[in-house]
């Protein structure tokens, strides 16, 4: 493992510590996001979007997206 390590730190030697450890983190995040059960294809703003829907104690549903994911909250309709 340690040599694996070793390979990561050298290959991206161009990023400081920090840069390095939210890089790994957003690898991990995409290598399990679709295998999650909570994953769902769903319409935002119009787009599919690929996110992970959740229940809090009191059923609430949360939505998680992946990491940079950009969308609007709540209904936008427009009557004329």
């Amino acid at each position: 493992m340690g040599n694996y390590d070793l390979f990561r730190t050298i290959a991206k030697s161009n990023l400081t510590t920090k840069e390095r450890e939210v890089d790994q983190i957003k690898y991990d995040i995409y290598r399990d996001f679709y295998n999650s059960p909570s994953y769902e294809s769903v319409l935002i703003d119009g787009i599919n979007r690929d996110v992970q829907i959740v229940s809090d104690k009191k059923d609430n549903k949360n939505i998680l997206s992946l990491p940079n994911e950009t969308f609007s909250v709540g209904v936008t309709n427009s009557y004329k």
